[in-house]
């Protein structure tokens, strides 16, 4: 739980957070013609797209409903 506590001693209610810490499932990758690469991801995750030796050759944030 957090609270905010001013300087003359009153505090907020309490409050939490839950933190996500399970690993997105595997992106999935459109059929593609080589020049526009897309598909579908966890909403809001980082898809970052490497070549063929693991060096980055992209990065792109799937939007609300997963889509990049």
């Amino acid at each position: 739980n957090v609270v905010a506590e001013d300087a003359a001693g009153n505090t907020s209610p309490p409050t939490s957070t839950t933190v996500d810490a399970a690993a997105p499932a595997a992106p999935v990758v459109n059929p593609s013609n080589g020049t526009t690469i897309s598909g579908t991801a966890e909403a809001g995750s980082t898809v970052t797209l490497t070549d063929g030796s693991g060096n980055p050759i992209g990065q792109v944030t799937a939007d609300g409903s997963g889509n990049w």
